[in-house]
């Protein structure tokens, strides 16, 4: 059910920059790419890019004028963050919640430092919470009743920034564990991706099955527009929130290392 909701990811105009960070993922102290996380938006740009030879990471940092948060907007980050802790928040509120921030076009700064932890070993793992799909997110910018779910099982994606690798996976405690991995790539608010591995966990055996270009995600020389992708509206160390390519949208929590111990994450 998690891949179902990744793949329905979202177009937007990539963003290009005038000012390039080219830490080497060997060192965790680059000056200019580590730095406290902000909320964000589009208005700064980041990409991520993956070299299978050196394993450099390069962030590209496009310099406009942001817009923090307000008091308009912070109670709608309130609301969801209350939400990953009491699941009597009307799914309505949520949405809304999720749509005033996407209208605000909050200010975007390290989205790469965001969804990968600042560049954490291994990746920062984010818990789904909440999904609301395109019809139901249509009727509500209409102004109709609308809603959504919190997600019932367990779903996670991690992004690695050290690595450019996404996994995205559901898990069922210690019984099994269904994921797929690949790489991703940061442009401004977007974060394209594609799987290129389908791994099963049965008790504590993993199995690996390697994936042909065109199972999932996008093609061999088809145009990065065609695959799988997130155009994130809001983001920090707690929670994160995207609009999926189909319209739909979501929220993740950042996972804590004792939630992967007990929902069977990590064993």
């Amino acid at each position: 059910m998690a891949l179902q909701i990744s793949s329905q990811a979202l177009s937007a105009r990539p963003h290009t920059g005038n000012h390039v960070l080219r830490p080497s993922f060997h060192s965790k102290t680059a000056s200019g790419f580590h730095r406290s996380i902000k909320p964000f938006s589009a208005n700064q740009g980041f990409k991520v890019v993956r070299k299978a030879c050196s394993h450099e990471i390069r962030a590209t940092a496009e310099t406009t004028a942001t817009s923090p948060i307000t008091d308009s907007t912070q109670p709608a980050v309130d609301l969801l963050k209350r939400a990953v802790q009491d699941k009597s928040v009307p799914a309505a509120q949520l949405l809304s919640a999720i749509l005033s921030l996407e209208k605000a076009k909050l200010s975007m700064d390290n989205l790469a430092d965001v969804v990968g932890g600042n560049q954490q070993k291994g990746g920062k793992r984010w818990r789904l919470v909440f999904t609301s799909g395109k019809e139901q997110v249509s009727k509500a910018m209409k102004g109709e009743k609308a809603g959504g779910i919190f997600f019932p099982i367990t779903a996670v994606q991690r992004w690695d920034t050290t690595t450019g690798e996404i996994e995205n996976g559901t898990y069922f405690g210690l019984i099994a564990a269904l994921t797929f991995k690949g790489p991703f790539e940061i442009t401004g608010r977007k974060l394209g991706f594609t799987f290129s591995t389908l791994r099963l966990r049965l008790g504590p055996k993993w199995l690996n099955f390697p994936l042909s270009p065109g199972q999932l995600g996008t093609k061999k020389g088809e145009a990065d527009k065609k695959g799988p992708f997130f155009l994130f509206i809001y983001g920090d160390d707690d929670i994160l929130v995207a609009r999926g390519r189909g319209g739909g949208v979501a929220f993740w929590s950042a996972a804590t290392p004792s939630w992967e111990v007990q929902s069977g994450v990590t064993l």
